[in-house]
């Protein structure tokens, strides 16, 4: 994110009680830090399956797809802080 698209961000949640992050895991947790200093709620609209290598297609008159080509699984770990200890 940049500086510019972090204040754009900032401005735009804070007039909304929560927003919804259509991206992976790292999005939602970026999304969360920038927002952090906000009242604003963020919550994960998605789960993420893996690392996604897809060909984009375009047809006319402006439909764009993507094209499944591999699925790299992915395991999202957890915060330290987010971990329950059992003893």
């Amino acid at each position: 994110w940049t500086s510019g698209g972090r204040k754009k961000l900032i401005k735009h949640a804070s007039q909304f009680e929560a927003v919804i992050v259509m991206g992976c895991e790292s999005a939602y947790e970026s999304v969360q830090e920038i927002l952090k200093s906000t009242d604003c709620k963020v919550f994960l609209g998605m789960k993420s399956e893996g690392v996604l290598n897809a060909i984009p297609k375009v047809h006319l008159p402006l439909n764009i797809s993507l094209e499944k080509f591999k699925i790299t699984p992915i395991i999202y770990q957890e915060k330290q802080s987010d971990k329950k200890v059992n003893p």
